[in-house]
């Protein structure tokens, strides 16, 4: 009897280890998505109207994809509701190598993903974009990896097209009873990073906002997001702590110290070193590794020309 007891005592322990090992496995999943982007969301909480762009810069291991998906959560774009309550719009302008663009090709690439019409003036574009969907659902825009085009191109994506088309929207909007939304995100991974006073900016921040016009900006929302920047030992020990993670983990101030240096406070290599060091690799690989971004081998900057295939 004595032998039975201690076989199911050391089963009914195993089991219950078992359990407590993936409720922490399960709990450091859902903190790793609160690291980071704190100043982002506050700044997107502050600036947020149903009409908006909104440009996403950073080098290319901050995590402008997780981000961006961070962003859109908290807007009430969620990848279940697609189609249903949101159509989107989505171009990736690393697609294909060296590719060529023009505004013209976006106007045309926009008719195809949403629209079934013959006309291409851009004002019938605009029109039947209201008319089938806005009264009823939102519109997203994602223009991702827009830093493979002509530096050149991102100022007149802006201005030919976001500026263009809420000059022929925005008169439509005569019913404020409806709550549909339109965004555009415009994500940019291959930005330099520079301190100014304590504070990360890109180099392309300031020429941005030298280009276009303050009286545009006002009249067709449009905002650059915070630079997402580098981590600091001291940020990641108070998420540690507010996220109550078992000492268990081995996370200690040394350890991240540690991973830190390795990532060079970068986010996505962070989490990498963090579910390494946790032994929950296997959380990297499934959840995070899909936001890794590496600039091509050989990079340049394409002229202006044909859209990439999408």
């Amino acid at each position: 009897i004595e032998e039975k007891l201690s076989l199911l005592y050391t089963e009914l322990k195993a089991i219950i280890q078992g359990h407590d090992r993936l409720a922490i496995k399960s709990n450091f999943k859902k903190s790793l998505r609160q690291l980071n982007y704190l100043d982002q969301l506050q700044f997107f909480e502050q600036q947020f109207t149903n009409i908006g762009a909104y440009i996403l810069q950073g080098s290319p291991k901050c995590g402008q994809d997780l981000l961006q998906e961070h962003l859109l959560g908290f807007a009430g774009f969620r990848t279940a509701f697609k189609n249903e309550f949101y159509h989107e719009v989505y171009i990736d302008f690393s697609a294909q190598t060296f590719p060529m663009f023009s505004v013209k090709e976006i106007w045309e690439s926009i008719k195809e993903q949403l629209l079934d019409i013959m006309a291409t003036e851009r004002s019938a574009i605009v029109q039947e974009i209201y008319t089938k969907y806005f009264q009823t659902k939102s519109i997203l825009f994602i223009f991702n990896n827009i830093n493979e085009s002509s530096p050149n191109f991102n100022k007149k994506l802006i201005e030919e097209f976001w500026f263009e088309f809420l000059e022929m929207f925005l008169p439509n909007l005569t019913d404020q009873s409806i709550d549909s939304k339109v965004l555009l995100f415009i994500i940019d991974k291959n930005c330099q990073l520079i301190e100014e006073e304590g504070v990360f900016l890109s180099k392309k921040e300031k020429a941005w906002k030298v280009a276009w016009n303050a009286a545009d900006i006002a009249k067709f929302p449009t905002h650059i997001v915070p630079i997402v920047k580098p981590l600091e030992v001291k940020e990641l020990a108070a998420w540690k702590l507010q996220q109550r993670l078992p000492l268990e983990l081995g996370l200690t101030t040394e350890k991240l110290q540690e991973l830190l240096l390795q990532g060079k406070g970068f986010i996505v290599p962070t989490i990498k070193g963090l579910c390494q060091s946790a032994g929950m690799e296997d959380i990297y690989f499934k959840e995070f590794a899909k936001y890794e971004y590496q600039l091509p081998d050989t990079f340049q900057s394409p002229e202006e020309g044909q859209l990439p295939k999408l």
